[in-house]
């Protein structure tokens, strides 16, 4: 069982870096991330913070990050569409309700003639479904698509994966494995100062174990091994080939 937790957890705090990686480094090109997850299957835990859901669910068997334009996502409004509209003060876009309609009371029922929600961002048709009351409003950036109970942001084009430059999207894919590379390091760091360090090559004695053929020799830890059967010691390697050559015989 508790081979099985340790592997859980060595395996979660890998996957949870190298989603790190792609995230971070997404965040800071300007690419739109809408899901940090870690984890497949039934959610445990789920945030969201501005566009982003942050996720933990069940099985510990890998995580992703899914970034605006990677998988193809378009929200398309096609003329006809009879929608609700919520305004900001100065006559922009914030909502658009595609179903559920009757929990937006405030909503300004709109038949949509045409719409582009990723390059050019507004919205045109007819108010109240009259064609002699036609508009056009600009949509705002942080824009959100109501489906019943599902709220989805739009995403403009300059937020999407395909849109950046190719050193942006091959520098967000490698951070993934250089993050794994990171951990490894840190890692190593840390073991390396509860264990205290690299191995001395000098050729002192550290500990001596008690009732060894050292110990009986009246060796102490901290002892300077300058020479075996007269032959010069300077480093713990030619300790090892001295004793390595006389074995069983006493010095």
């Amino acid at each position: 069982m508790t081979t099985i937790i340790a592997f859980i957890l060595v395996f979660g705090l890998i996957v949870f870096f190298h989603e790190l990686g792609h995230f971070l480094l997404a965040k800071r090109s300007g690419i739109m991330v809408r899901d940090f997850s870690i984890g497949f299957g039934p959610k445990i835990f789920a945030y969201k913070k501005k566009e982003t859901q942050y996720t933990i669910r069940l099985l510990p068997i890998g995580g992703y990050v899914r970034m605006a334009g990677e998988d193809g996502e378009e929200l398309d409004l096609k003329p006809g569409y009879r929608v609700g509209l919520e305004l900001s003060n100065d006559e922009t876009v914030t909502k658009i309700i595609v179903n559920g309609k009757d929990q937006y009371v405030d909503a300004q029922p709109f038949e949509v003639a045409k719409a582009d929600l990723e390059k050019e961002l507004y919205i045109e048709g007819f108010e109240d479904f009259d064609e002699s009351k036609k508009v056009r409003y600009p949509v705002s950036r942080d824009a959100v698509v109501i489906d019943g109970k599902i709220e989805t942001q739009i995403v403009p084009y300059d937020k999407t994966f395909g849109a950046k430059s190719l050193g942006k999207r091959a520098a967000t894919i490698f951070a993934g494995p250089f993050f794994n590379f990171v951990l490894a390091v840190i890692i190593f760091t840390v073991l390396a100062f509860v264990q205290g360090g690299v191995a001395s090559q000098e050729n002192t004695l550290g500990n001596v174990v008690k009732d060894s053929p050292a110990a009986t020799a009246g060796l102490k830890q901290g002892d300077k091994v300058l020479s075996i059967s007269g032959k010069k010691t300077e480093s713990w390697t030619d300790i090892v080939t001295e004793v390595s050559k006389n074995p069983g015989e006493n010095g």
